[in-house]
């Protein structure tokens, strides 16, 4: 599969979040008040991050959903009569998608 896989890196950073939270309460509990903000940026951050990739996730699902919805719409307007083109430009989008579904 070509291009980021978003649900992988939103996943990878919540962990990163995660570990950062943990660090923070353990810098807390031990007084050490300017580490433990900056964990705490550091989780926020990473958030941020997160979401901008979960977003990003569903974006190329409703890019996915788009082409499968173009494909049968052609399919079913152009029936037999589809021009060696139409079917190669077809053909090409269906790639795509299997592509993108990892196929």
């Amino acid at each position: 599969m070509t291009g980021v896989d978003h649900v992988h890196e939103a996943t990878l950073i919540l962990a990163e979040g995660e570990a950062a939270v943990e660090k923070l309460r353990d810098r807390h509990e031990r007084g050490d008040f300017d580490a433990a903000d900056d964990y705490g940026k550091k989780a926020a951050g990473c958030w941020t991050q997160a979401q901008a990739h979960a977003t990003l996730a569903l974006v190329e699902q409703h890019r996915i959903a788009n082409l499968i919805a173009f494909v049968a719409h052609a399919s079913a307007a152009v029936g037999d009569e589809a021009t060696p083109e139409a079917i190669a430009y077809l053909s090409a989008i269906t790639s795509q998608i299997r592509e993108a579904l990892g196929l």
